[in-house]
């Protein structure tokens, strides 16, 4: 005969053994949460690319140029998929070619950017241009300080909030009035920078697990801002042509260089609050091997230089 024990042994076992079940799937699913929460995500970035077209073989190792960076950013999007792609302007060049100018916008929109920050620059050739080429190419510019006025026909986005990697990024970007130093200043009103940031980063701050803004300013500026705004998670800086790169506590301030000639890969990973960000400056190279859509275009350009509506 089975003595009482034996008799409740097979209910104990199922009751361990179900206890058991429930501890490994909680323990599983605070695995699965750590693990996401601290799984890697990437971010490239690009700024001051000066309607930087193609090499033009100048020197040896020559550095930088649209065309080349086609083929950097195609295969960076093969290793990681869900890469975030953002700009902080002067994309087109400094002084007014138009037809340059033209296909440095429409390479732009080509190559698939998640939000583009607003610079001096893409107002050299003036409003009626900025606007026919928005038109025509459509790019995902924003902008929280420069008001268009309301009779324009393109609309700038004071902030985007993309939704990636199960999280909440806020991004931003702000022009201020003293980057139009060689561009002639554009018709619509230039708000305060101070002003405007703290309204857009109050909003952000209750909305986003991370803010990123878009300052198109040199470094030395950058370090002001990010001082005043601690909330501010990593500024892009642009503009100054420099290659730049601090971190503070909890801030991570960057800037690729000049001419395109880096793209800068942040690979952040959440750590409880707070982000850890590491920078790789990664060399536009002329033996990247380009869209052949680029090539196409620049054949046609030469061709018919001057002549591009």
């Amino acid at each position: 005969m089975f003595n009482k024990t034996q008799k409740f042994l097979p209910l104990i076992l199922e009751k361990h053994i179900l206890k058991f079940l429930m501890n490994s799937i909680f323990l599983f699913s605070c695995n699965i949460s750590v693990l996401y929460a601290g799984k890697p995500f990437y971010i490239a970035y690009t700024a001051n690319i000066n309607g930087n077209l193609e090499p033009c073989r100048c020197q040896p190792d020559e550095l930088g140029s649209l065309l080349q960076l086609s083929g950097m950013i195609d295969s960076l999007r093969g290793i990681h998929p869900d890469l975030i792609l953002l700009d902080n302007g002067d994309f087109l060049k400094t002084y007014p070619i138009p037809a340059a100018n033209y296909l440095a916008w429409e390479f732009m929109s080509q190559l698939g950017y998640d939000v583009m920050g607003l610079g001096d620059q893409e107002f050299v050739e003036g409003i009626k241009f900025f606007e026919r080429m928005a038109g025509n190419f459509p790019v995902p510019l924003i902008n929280a300080n420069i008001e268009l006025g309301q009779r324009r026909a393109f609309t700038l986005k004071k902030y985007v909030i993309l939704e990636k990697v199960g999280l909440k990024i806020g991004i931003t970007s702000i022009l201020p009035g003293e980057s139009f130093e060689f561009i002639s200043r554009p018709e619509p009103e230039i708000l305060s920078v101070e002003k405007t940031l703290s309204i857009v980063i109050e909003d952000l701050t209750s909305r986003c697990d991370l803010i990123i803004l878009l300052y198109h300013a040199g470094y030395q500026e950058a370090f002001r801002i990010a001082k005043k705004y601690p909330q501010i998670h990593l500024i892009l800086a642009g503009h100054s042509q420099e290659q730049a790169l601090k971190k503070l506590s909890g801030q991570t301030i960057v800037q690729p260089g000049y001419d395109g000639e880096y793209l800068v890969l942040l690979t952040l990973e959440k750590a409880g609050e707070n982000f850890s960000v590491e920078s790789t400056f990664l060399p536009v190279s002329d033996t990247i091997i380009p869209r052949p859509y680029f090539k196409d275009r620049l054949q046609h350009f030469h061709g018919n230089f001057g002549n591009e509506k």
